[in-house]
């Protein structure tokens, strides 16, 4: 809708869970410090084709340029950002579905250059890829709160 903005600032995507429905972010009008996004967020629970308002400026990431999101259901969010080394990025979780946002309780110590992905295969399970030139990725079983690196060995 006309509530999110530029479409360049705007990522959909779906839950893991196929009944968990679909999120939109946006940045937020006028959300956010220097050097930081607010974001909105919206979920839809008919595939798209009607929205709900979940909150207006909750989500706030350190914004130096990319950002990424994953859903492992209905009321587990993940939300990162990345790109810049100097300001390196943020990681943000939701356990309601989008209405509130915080750091994890155990987070993974932030890259250099922040978070280059994250992503949700189900359950109450997150992976977070480093922006950093690292043979290694984060792993989450408790819904983002604490995170273990696995190492990628050949």
């Amino acid at each position: 809708g006309g509530a999110c903005g530029s479409p360049s600032e705007q990522d959909l995507i779906a839950t893991a869970d196929p009944q968990g429905g679909l999120f939109a972010f946006c940045a937020a009008a006028g959300g956010g410090a220097a050097g930081s996004m607010g974001m909105a967020v919206f979920s839809s629970t008919d595939q798209g084709r009607s929205w709900t308002a979940v909150s207006s400026d909750a989500l706030i990431l350190v914004n130096p340029g990319s950002r990424f999101f994953a859903a492992a259901n209905a009321k587990d969010l993940l939300a990162v950002s990345g790109g810049d080394p100097a300001i390196h990025g943020s990681m943000k979780v939701s356990h309601d579905g989008g209405k509130s946002w915080t750091s994890p309780g155990a987070p993974p110590p932030m890259p250099t250059n922040g978070w280059a992905w994250v992503g949700a295969p189900g359950g109450k399970t997150f992976y977070a890829i480093s922006g950093d030139a690292v043979p290694a990725f984060w792993q989450s079983d408790d819904s983002g709160e604490t995170w273990t690196k696995v190492g990628l060995t050949s």
